[in-house]
């Protein structure tokens, strides 16, 4: 119940802050300010493909004491994190109009990956308060810090990314701090070799999951970039007010990986009859969830929607019906379905079917954008979605299959081999 209610706040954190970007920032502005959290997204995405996820469907102890699994993933969550935060820092050398923001959001990265990694370190030790504790410092100062920025009318995207990102940072080693994890394990040959054992270890899943997590950007992230390249940052902007009025959606589809996962990895282990009937109810839960505030989102009044928009109001209006088939979709059937295939321990077909619908995603959005920018985006997006629902149910179909050749494979092997002689 607490990881429901810890991303709950972490989302509505986000939400709040984003608001006020919107109505901070003009049109310009608030489409930079969504182009680098759509960063931000990508290259946490990037770690937690290869630490958190990882760790959340890996045997682990379930001890306050640390053990060797979490510092691994502790120790490649900041080595990686270093490594793309380089990366964005050279990138930043030819983006003259994002290099502010982006420098800013390279220099705190490597805590805001550390914050996020513990969170899920946190809900494995069966100790979720450590992350709600987290997460609300984290909300609380960044609002705090807007308000002020607000107050003095000081906000620009600078500053706005500046304050999220620094009380990030600062959550991050709180959280650090509360787990009275040592300073040790940034320092010495242990790190340098628990860091190979544990991408050695996870090498069956870790390749797929990035893989998987690039490709499901597609619907945001990814889209973003596109948009911008083509139409520029009041297109990108537009979309991204328009998804915010959705965002209590996100937080449902978010929180299905700090709890719907491990409820079915549990519900496996207990037989696939219960194991079936726990994804199908979660199914119904997030469609409907979905579908009804999905509708009262594009039934709302013009008048709701500007004060909440500001500026990026008036464009953002006219897409609320594509971004609306589009979240119901992805949140209220892929979502459970990908919960599904990851709580079987599967990446192969996974990945194929999140490979094609960010295709089937991308190319609708790019035609989409070259014809009518913004609009035309949303509307390819929506028009995709018969796609992605096809091939989710696809690889859900050769996900299950894949696992009961593995189960049946490793029963074979711990069977004594005087048995299978006699058999």
């Amino acid at each position: 119940m607490l990881g429901a209610f810890d991303q709950a706040l972490s989302s509505f954190g986000n939400f709040v802050f984003t608001i006020f970007g919107a109505l901070l920032l003009d049109a310009v502005g608030f489409g930079q300010l969504a182009v680098i959290f759509a960063v931000y997204l990508i290259a946490n995405g990037i770690v937690r493909s290869v630490t958190s996820d990882v760790y959340i469907v890996s045997p682990r102890d379930t001890d306050t004491a640390l053990s060797s699994t979490e510092a691994a993933c502790i120790e490649t969550c900041v080595l990686l994190s270093a490594v793309l935060a380089g990366v964005l820092a050279l990138a930043s050398v030819g983006l003259s109009d994002l290099r502010g923001p982006l420098l800013v959001l390279c220099v705190c990265f490597p805590l805001l990956s550390l914050q996020d990694t513990l969170r899920y370190i946190a809900f494995g030790r069966g100790q979720p308060s450590l992350a709600v504790i987290s997460d609300a410092v984290w909300t609380v100062a960044t609002l705090a810090v807007v308000g002020v920025l607000a107050g003095t009318n000081n906000a620009s995207t600078v500053s706005l990314v500046a304050a999220w990102a620094g009380t990030g940072a600062v959550a991050g080693i709180l959280a650090f701090t509360m787990m009275r994890l040592p300073a040790s394990l940034f320092a010495g040959r242990r790190q340098a070799k628990r860091i190979r054992r544990w991408l050695s270890e996870h090498r069956r899943l870790y390749p797929y999951y990035v893989v998987d997590t690039l490709a499901a950007q597609a619907s945001g992230a990814l889209v973003l970039f596109l948009l911008t390249g083509i139409s520029g940052f009041v297109a990108a902007g537009a979309l991204r007010a328009a998804q915010l009025l959705f965002n209590p959606v996100v937080v449902l589809v978010n929180s299905v990986r700090i709890w719907a996962i491990p409820e079915l990895v549990r519900a496996q282990v207990n037989g696939t009859r219960l194991w079936r009937r726990r994804s199908r109810q979660l199914a119904v839960v997030m469609t409907g969830a979905c579908a009804i505030w999905s509708a009262a989102v594009v039934l709302a009044p013009a008048e709701v929607i500007l004060k909440l928009l500001g500026e990026s109001a008036a464009t953002a209006n006219g897409l609320l019906w594509p971004t609306a088939i589009l979240v119901t979709v992805t949140g209220g059937v892929s979502t459970p379905i990908f919960a599904a295939i990851r709580s079987l321990g599967e990446a192969v077909w996974g990945l194929w079917a999140r490979l094609i619908s960010a295709s089937a995603m991308l190319v609708a959005a790019a035609v989409g954008a070259l014809l009518a920018a913004e609009s035309g985006a949303a509307w390819g997006m929506a028009l995709a979605m018969p796609i992605v629902a096809a091939a989710s149910l696809f690889g859900l179909h050769r996900s299950i299959a894949r696992a009961r050749r593995r189960q049946v494979i490793d029963a074979e092997q711990q069977e004594p081999r005087a048995t299978r002689i006699i058999r």
